[in-house]
């Protein structure tokens, strides 16, 4: 058995271009010289090609929209030695994206999904809004510490690329920015989210890249209020309990001056504190990521 003939029919083509998804249909006709094998004749017929016609391949590209795709081919038999092909293409769904997107375009062409929102956290606080430390009237810190709800922006994007690094992603992961970005001061941006998810359409693979982004208006070092249960010598060379006014050793830990001695009673009341700062992400510049 051989395939003699394959057309293609111009009658009752089909074409949908909606809002989140196009699909076409081409229709062909295959001839076959004998009836041979009966089982064969439908998977023949789905390879068939004689000249420069020929049934699509599984995932080829529409000849006139190229980010249609053969996504499935259906044989129907319409004699003993004549099958009709119907080639489904169609596009990678978009359903729950931007709606105004052509989904016939070039994936890598089309443009960002940005959006702004806000991440909550509740955390613990050692001042107040006029940055005087929470104490009790003796000066010593609340156990367990006071917190309160912190609101900071977040900005996701997603977007296509033609490659995506993992390594890169790994180096970006939980780092600050050393530089100014979309207005916000270095220390201020955090990246949390950096991944990619590989896609295909028609014969292209690209990536589906996603980024997220935590704002905190105050940075991100860490703040701790300095106080302690122990204090430096008059040498500076060794430790010695804090103890309250009975020469006992404190049962909170006490406000420091920022070197490592404890505050008078006198200067906690009047609203003296000190607080020590640590870096704990690693600064890099977010410029490069070309957000």
């Amino acid at each position: 058995m051989a395939v003699i003939d394959v057309k293609e029919s111009w009658e009752g083509l089909e074409a949908d271009l909606g809002r989140e998804e196009a699909s076409a249909q081409r229709l062909f006709t295959v001839q076959f010289d004998t009836a041979d094998n009966p089982l064969a004749r439908p998977f023949l017929a789905l390879e068939a090609a004689v000249g420069d016609v020929r049934i699509p391949n599984i995932w080829e590209r529409h000849p006139i929209k190229n980010w249609l795709f053969v996504r499935n081919k259906t044989p129907r038999e319409k004699g003993p030695l004549l099958f009709e092909v119907t080639v489904t293409y169609t596009t990678l769904s978009f359903a729950g994206r931007d709606q105004n997107l052509d989904p016939t375009a070039d994936p890598l062409s089309q443009p960002w999904e940005i959006e702004w929102t806000f991440a909550m956290s509740n955390e613990p606080i050692d001042d107040d809004i006029y940055n005087r430390p929470i104490t009790n009237s003796a000066g010593e810190s609340f156990d367990p510490p006071i917190t309160r709800d912190f609101a900071d922006l977040v900005l996701r994007i997603r977007r296509n690329e033609a490659v995506f690094s993992p390594g890169r992603a790994y180096l970006y992961k939980d780092t600050i920015n050393s530089d100014w970005i979309w207005g916000f001061a270095p220390g201020s941006v955090r990246c949390v989210d950096f991944s990619g998810r590989s896609v295909r359409a028609a014969d292209l693979f690209y990536w589906q890249v996603n980024y997220e982004f935590q704002i905190r208006r105050d940075g991100w070092r860490r703040r701790c209020f300095d106080a302690g249960y122990r204090q430096l010598n008059a040498a500076g060379d060794d430790y010695e309990n804090i103890k309250d006014e009975n020469e006992d050793p404190v049962a909170q830990p006490w406000a420091l001056n920022g070197q490592g001695r404890k505050l008078s009673a006198s200067a906690i009341q009047s609203g003296i504190a000190y607080f020590r700062f640590f870096n704990i992400y690693r600064a890099i510049p977010f410029s490069f990521l070309g957000l």
